[in-house]
């Protein structure tokens, strides 16, 4: 059989009215002009690439309608279809996927956060839904397309014979994968602009997070590692193909200083000239393994700092060392590695008081970038994770075109004395309060060296200006 010959699996990120990123059993909005591969599809087409053609549709960054996308999907003519969704989306998802279900009758599986937590009522409410895939990583759903049955222990949630069959977490220490179709990503155009050079990969060591910060979920995902081997593989093909850049997608790259250490020296081993970015635990990271990455190339690190209040951080990470927090950025720019800050303003217990403490604290922050976010309940997170149901995920109220995408779920504010609307407001001071000072706006100006990082500050720049002035 020949390669054109074989039968069509769709990956598919449905359209929706706002740029969702349904990614990796997390969903958010696009703030700041960046759309990045979903995790879950590339993980899957490594598995599909053997037996399947895979087509890969992107309603959101190809600009479909509804209608468009099924008909798309529908002219495929695929024997299966893996699609995404999310919480924040599914007011949206749910009629779409029905509709496509009944179009294109293929054998229909979803990935997202909402599904991933909540797979037995999704299952339920949804009986054109086929399964629930709860391990990104896993080979199921192609063993099942190519075999005709799920494998024993399987991590997806199905039906057979009417009845919905519970998937399992198989425990695994450690994963490995076929070479996802980077190349399919790649003509698709998406995006990651904080100075990283195209073309650029998705490539993940590990999957889920050690720790368990009560906010959010990827903590109560099951944790696993990449084999070694298996990923200097993918790294070694990738240099091949030309590829420029990284984009390390595991949740918390620093989760054990020997994975830094042998991951940094894999990479100048070998002298794949790649320039990257990852995700950090601030609190944990040590300037040496800081500077190693540098030396292996790191060019920017993302932190979820997510308070100055070392009372809210207490809280809800069990951590409120802010002074490390600032010696890990300080050291960070001491070698040459670029920072992007996460705050969470309105977690329970913020008040006023709180967010007085967060806007003192990034005053003299040493970030090249912040990034201020409505709480926003998560699907399986230990704190008003069980409130993120299937019927309240139909309730929640669809966020107008309008606006950047940050709301509360439909679940109000869960702040002291706080509403939706006066978290908002201090969203857009902590804003104005971090981009509008006069020594980084200079130092920002300064470290513009082409025309592409100049149109990037520009594009960026633009969307934190309608945020910062929101709500003033």
């Amino acid at each position: 059989m020949t390669r054109t010959d074989r039968p069509t699996v769709v990956l598919l990120n449905p359209p929706g009215t706002q740029r969702y990123l349904r990614d990796c059993y997390c969903s958010s909005v696009d703030k700041a002009n960046y759309y990045w591969a979903p995790l879950d599809l590339l993980m899957q087409s490594a598995h599909l690439d053997a037996d399947f053609e895979i087509s890969l549709v992107d309603g959101i960054l190809q600009r479909m309608t509804p209608e468009q996308c099924v008909a798309t999907v529908e002219a495929k003519n695929p024997v299966a279809v893996v699609a995404l969704c999310s919480h924040l989306s599914w007011q949206e998802d749910r009629p779409f996927l029905a509709e496509l279900k009944r179009r294109v009758g293929a054998p229909l599986f979803v990935s997202g956060d909402l599904p991933r937590f909540q797979d037995q009522a999704v299952m339920e409410r949804c009986e054109f839904i086929d399964g629930v895939l709860l391990d990104l990583t896993t080979p199921d759903i192609a063993h099942r397309l190519r075999e005709g049955a799920f494998p024993e222990n399987t991590s997806v949630t199905h039906r057979e014979n009417g009845e919905i069959v519970s998937g399992s977490l198989k425990g695994l220490k450690w994963f490995e994968h076929p070479l996802p179709r980077h190349d399919l990503f790649w003509k698709m155009g998406y995006n990651f602009p904080l100075g990283l050079r195209e073309p650029l990969a998705s490539v993940l060591t590990m999957h889920g997070c050690p720790y368990k910060c009560d906010y959010c979920n990827t903590g109560m995902i099951h944790f696993s590692r990449r084999k070694f081997d298996n990923m200097e593989m993918e790294l070694d093909w990738l240099k091949a193909q030309g590829v420029r850049s990284l984009k390390i997608r595991d949740a918390t790259f620093n989760f054990s200083r020997q994975h830094v250490f042998d991951f940094c020296d894999l990479l100048m081993r070998k002298d794949y000239g790649f320039k990257w970015f990852c995700y950090g635990r601030a609190e944990t990271l040590q300037e040496d393994e800081i500077e190693i990455m540098s030396r292996a190339g790191c060019r920017f690190v993302a932190f979820g700092i997510e308070s100055g209040s070392p009372e809210i951080l207490l809280e809800h990470k069990d951590r409120n060392d802010t002074d490390t927090v600032i010696n890990t950025l300080r050291a960070c720019r001491r070698h040459g590695i670029e920072t992007l800050g996460h705050f969470v303003i309105g977690l329970t217990g913020e008040n006023e008081v709180t967010l007085e403490q967060t806007r003192q604290f990034v005053r003299g922050l040493p970030l090249d970038f912040a990034s201020f976010n409505l709480f926003d309940p998560r699907p399986g997170a230990l704190l008003l994770g069980e409130k993120v149901t299937v019927d309240q995920a139909e309730l929640t109220q669809i966020p107008s075109p309008t606006l950047d995408g940050e709301f509360a779920g439909g679940g109000g504010s869960y702040a002291e004395g706080l509403t939706v609307d006066d978290l908002k407001r201090w969203r857009a001071a902590l804003y104005r309060t971090f981009y509008l000072r006069p020594g980084y706006l200079w130092r920002r100006l300064t470290r513009i060296g082409d025309l592409e990082t100049l149109r990037n500050y520009l594009r960026q720049g633009y969307r934190v200006v309608l945020t910062g002035l929101r709500g003033a």
